[in-house]
This record gives structure tokens, C-alpha cells and sequence, in this order.
């Protein structure tokens, strides 16, 4: 019951960035604390709402696995994300879609969806905070906040590929082995 709870939220936020986010690729185990998803295919779209010259031909992310701590740790311990094997394939927009005042307007529209979208997930989840309120049992805005500032981000295996199929007919790609994201105090020490 609650892991179906837990993937219903993580849905709201990730599944129009997958095109096969399901129960398939998704495992949670609430008392270790940890959710992973594998083999989740990038949606084609990402890209299309960034003011970028770039779209997305594949994507495509090994694993992922977040973990975060148990309900008694959860403001003084943050949340760990794994990221592993990476795939990205990337390819030229054509040049008539790339000026100036499209992509403007484009940036400008994604930004209000972006907004609306978050509002309406934050209702959704505000109206379910309060029915997990009324258990006796509440997360307050200020404990989300302490759990969001402790967030650390490890991405193992990215494979950066660029590809001209049309004219040029080339390809060139750039491995990153790790890539590191964690919060840090204002003297730049890591937040444990």
C-alpha cells in the first residue's frame, strides 16, 4: 500500500519525462528507504521546450536509485541519488525552427506550463499531506526543506553522442565517467 503511494507521487513528477515509467521498471522498499527504476527511456520531447539548437533522437538511463532516509531520520539525513549508464543521443534542430523569437516565445510558454504544472501537482499533493495529516502524522514544509537542501547526486557512465545523419553524416560522442552533485555548508564542507 504505501509503495503504491510512493510511486503515484514520483509519477506526478517523472512520467511525462519517461515513456515507460511503470511498475515494471519500479521498485520501492519503504522500510530500507530506497526506490529504484531501470531501463527508463527518455521522452523525445525533453528538449523541444529549452531554448535549445539540439533535440533528443535517444535517451536512455540504466538505473536509477534514490534513498532516503527512515521517517525518525528524515530532516537530519539527506536523500542519495544514483544514477548509472547513461545514454544520450543528440542531433541538430533544423535551422528554420532555430531563431530568435520562437525559440523566445517557446522558452516563455514552457515556463508558464512549468509553473501551472507545478502548481496543480502541489495542490494534488497538498490535498494528500492533509489526508496523511489527519493520521496524526504530518511533514511539514520546513522538514521538506531541511530533506531538499541534502541532496547528493552521483552519475556514473554517461555516453554523450552527437549525431549529423542528414548532410554531414557524422557522429561524435564524449564519456563521462562520474559526475558528483552535493550539498555543501557555507564553509564548503559536505552536509553529512
Amino acid at each position: 500500500m504505501v509503495d503504491f503511494a510512493i510511486r503515484n507521487v514520483i509519477s506526478l513528477y517523472i512520467h511525462d519525462y519517461f515513456y515507460n515509467f511503470g511498475a515494471e521498471n519500479f521498485k520501492t522498499n519503504f522500510l530500507a528507504g530506497t526506490i529504484s527504476m531501470s531501463d527508463l527511456i527518455l521522452n523525445n520531447k525533453i528538449l523541444e521546450s529549452f531554448p535549445s539548437p539540439f533535440k533528443l533522437t535517444f535517451g536512455m538511463i540504466g538505473s536509477m536509485e534514490i534513498k532516503v532516509p527512515s521517517f525518525i531520520k528524515l530532516t537530519s539525513y539527506g536523500i542519495n541519488i544514483k544514477v548509472s549508464d547513461v545514454f544520450i543521443c543528440l542531433s541538430m534542430k533544423k535551422v528554420d525552427k532555430w531563431n530568435k523569437e520562437s525559440v523566445y516565445k517557446k522558452y516563455q510558454d514552457m515556463k508558464q506550463q512549468s509553473i501551472e504544472t507545478l502548481m496543480r501537482r502541489s495542490e494534488v499533493l497538498n490535498e494528500k499531506n492533509k489526508s496523511f495529516a489527519s493520521t496524526g502524522l504530518s511533514f511539514t514544509g520546513e522538514s521538506l526543506d531541511k530533506l531538499i537542501t541534502n541532496i547528493n547526486i552521483e552519475i556514473e557512465n554517461v555516453y554523450l553522442m552527437f549525431e549529423e545523419p542528414t548532410t554531414l553524416k557524422f557522429s561524435i560522442g564524449l564519456l563521462l565517467p562520474t559526475i558528483k552533485v552535493q550539498s555543501l555548508d557555507e564553509f564548503w564542507n559536505k552536509i553529512e
